[in-house]
């Protein structure tokens, strides 16, 4: 990315009050409390021993023969991983593309008449590498869900298995139509539907 383009980024920030890493962040805070309140109230039912006949007991699916167990095969522990951890690479391509610092844009960082271009440039890469190891550390999840599945009761890792394909199928369609969208073609809208214009007709 350029120091022009880092600076204009940073301007558009500060103008709109936005910041990459809150909007990475503020999904997650907001989903959290009810991811963990569905988990819970999905454990509660599957291994609830208060009832003479669990009604979860009774059903399966796939590779479930119960949903108050655990899945024995691991199959869908491993889905809910992959899926979460390809949700996690959709959104690294979503993001716009960001490329190596040229020679000229790490002399500008020292440059004195280039100041603020440069410090735009610099909180740029800040930036991304706070994101880039929020990444990462959401890639670590991902794989630690695989082995936190394989423990829970079938009617959790359904949940979980649904919940991790809906944002897959949500952000597949979002990059579709952002890609569909770029490559249509930009013309003036005024242009579109401005009248025809008839030469006037002279007499002879």
């Amino acid at each position: 990315m350029g120091r022009l383009q880092a600076a204009k980024i940073k301007e558009l920030n500060k103008i709109h009050r936005c910041s990459p890493i809150p909007t990475m962040i503020l999904p997650f805070a907001v989903h959290a409390p009810l991811f963990i309140m569905a988990t819970a109230s999905f454990r509660q039912a599957a291994l609830m021993s208060y009832f003479p006949t669990n009604p979860l007991a009774s059903e399966s699916f796939l590779t479930l023969p119960s949903l108050a167990q655990v899945d024995p095969t691991g199959v869908l522990p491993i889905a809910v991983g992959l899926i979460m951890f390809s949700n996690i690479e959709l959104g690294r391509l979503s993001r716009p593309f960001k490329a190596k610092p040229t020679p000229n844009d790490v002399t500008s960082s020292h440059d004195p008449s280039k100041a603020p271009e440069g410090k735009a440039l610099t909180e740029q890469r800040r930036m991304s590498t706070v994101i880039s190891a929020l990444e990462n550390g959401l890639r670590g999840v991902s794989i630690l869900f695989i082995w936190i599945a394989m423990q829970a009761p079938g009617a959790v890792v359904i949940y979980w298995l649904t919940s991790a394909s809906y944002t897959f199928l949500e952000r597949l369609f979002f990059i579709n139509f952002k890609e569909r969208k770029s490559l249509q073609p930009t013309g003036s809208p005024s242009n579109l539907h401005a009248p025809i214009q008839r030469p006037n007709k002279r007499g002879a």
